[in-house]
C-alpha cells in the first residue's frame, strides 16, 4: 500500500492503480458472484476516464487522499442488503454528499443499466456518489443530496433486498 492508498482511509479501493488485467479478472469475479452493476462499472474504469472508489468500512473522507485530477470519479457506499443502516449510520454521510457534485440512490437489485448511470453522472459532474440501499433508506439518502441532482433508483413491483437464499 502506498502514502496515497493509505491516505485514502480503510476500506477505499481505488481501482485505477489496477492493471487492466486484474480489472477484467475483478469483473469476471463480480459477474460469477451476481453483481452485475459492479462489474459493468469495473468495466467502466478500463476506458481510463473514470475513477471507482469502494468503501467498505463506516467511515471516509472522500476529500482526502485520492487523485483529484480524474475528471470523474464515483464513490460507491455500499449500505445495502442485510446490513443497511441509511446515513445515521455512516460517520462520514455527510461528508460524502459535500464532495459529491451528485449522486446515485440505488435501493434496487443490481443491474448493470442502473449502475452505469452513476457513471454517466460522473462524467458529466465530475464527483458522483453511488449510494447501495434498500428502499427504507432511499428518502433518508435523497435528502443527504437535496439541492444536488440525484437519481433514486426503487424496485419495480417488489421489495429488496431479495430473500437469503434466492437468486435475482
Amino acid at each position: 500500500m502506498n502514502r496515497q492508498q493509505r491516505r485514502a482511509g480503510a476500506g477505499a479501493v481505488p481501482l485505477k492503480w489496477l492493471s487492466r488485467e486484474a480489472l477484467a479478472s475483478i469483473a469476471v469475479r463480480l459477474d460469477q458472484a451476481d453483481q452485475p452493476g459492479a462489474a459493468a462499472l469495473v468495466r467502466e474504469t478500463m476506458q481510463g476516464d473514470l475513477v471507482l472508489l469502494t468503501v467498505s468500512g463506516r467511515a471516509f473522507s472522500p476529500a482526502k487522499g485520492f487523485d483529484t485530477t480524474n475528471p470523474s470519479t464515483i464513490l460507491m457506499v455500499g449500505d445495502d442488503d442485510y446490513a443497511s443502516t441509511g446515513p445515521t449510520g455512516w460517520r462520514s454521510s455527510g461528508r460524502v454528499a459535500r464532495w459529491a457534485a451528485c449522486a446515485v440512490i440505488h435501493a434496487a437489485a443490481a443491474s448493470a443499466d442502473t449502475y452505469l448511470e452513476a457513471a454517466h453522472a460522473a462524467r458529466e459532474t465530475g464527483r458522483c456518489a453511488l449510494i447501495e440501499t434498500v428502499p427504507k433508506h432511499a428518502a433518508a439518502w435523497a435528502e443527504l443530496f437535496m439541492g444536488k441532482p440525484a437519481l433514486v433508483i426503487l424496485p419495480r413491483g417488489g421489495v429488496h433486498p431479495i430473500e437469503k437464499g434466492t437468486r435475482h
